[in-house]
């Protein structure tokens, strides 16, 4: 990445965080709480450079992308949110608070796992993360799954197309950038956009048959 890409990133999630406060903080004191708690940690912890140890990119999605993932699917407090690779727990959070969903977020690196999970105590009690590979994910009670999947390959995807066999009849399956692999269990039932801080892309929408 140069210099000037960083930059221009930089400033795109600056100019998204203060959309997150404009728009989310003063309807929800409790999201606001937990999103500064998650702001001070990183300023000790960067979740850029912990991924980078760890081999893996990190990606939040802002919460603005969120309200549209989670209006384009008709989200309810009746349904279960798993999001495949959770990071800090951010879009967990933010889901809980404003469709008041059953929310689980998989992570498999230890600090934010436990981030999350300590942060996660000062929220509804419909939040939990567990620590696992997405691989290992159980999807079987799960009505609408998110998978932030710019990033992963055409392997990685079939694994965990394949496992979503798993999902009950009528779930939802949110991927980012790319659908998934042609399966006779998911249908693509439509596309939309979302925007990032690296830039904008498209939204895919399956539904388990």
């Amino acid at each position: 990445m140069s210099i000037g890409e960083f930059y221009r990133i930089k400033k795109a999630n600056l100019r998204f965080q203060w959309e997150t406060i404009r728009r989310y903080y003063p309807l929800s004191s409790r999201f606001a709480f937990m999103d500064l708690a998650l702001g001070f940690v990183g300023l000790f912890f960067n979740p850029y450079r912990i991924c980078r140890k760890s081999g893996s990119i990190y990606g939040e999605t802002p919460p603005s992308s969120l309200h549209r993932i989670a209006t384009f699917c008709r989200l309810t407090s009746k349904d279960t949110w798993l999001e495949l690779g959770s990071g800090r727990g951010k879009g967990c959070f933010w889901i809980a608070q404003f469709f008041g969903c059953h929310t689980v977020g998989i992570e498999k690196i230890s600090f934010f796992y436990y981030l999350s999970r300590a942060i996660s105590f000062f929220g509804r009690k419909r939040i939990s993360f567990i620590q696992a590979d997405l691989s290992e994910a159980d999807f079987s009670a799960a009505s609408c799954v998110y998978l932030y999947s710019t990033c992963m390959n055409e392997e990685e995807l079939a694994i965990l197309s394949d496992k979503m066999k798993a999902l009950p009849q009528g779930a939802k399956v949110v991927t980012v950038s790319a659908s998934l692999p042609e399966t006779p269990h998911l249908a693509l039932a439509g596309s939309f956009p979302l925007s990032f801080p690296w830039g904008d892309t498209d939204g895919y929408l399956h539904v388990r048959k």
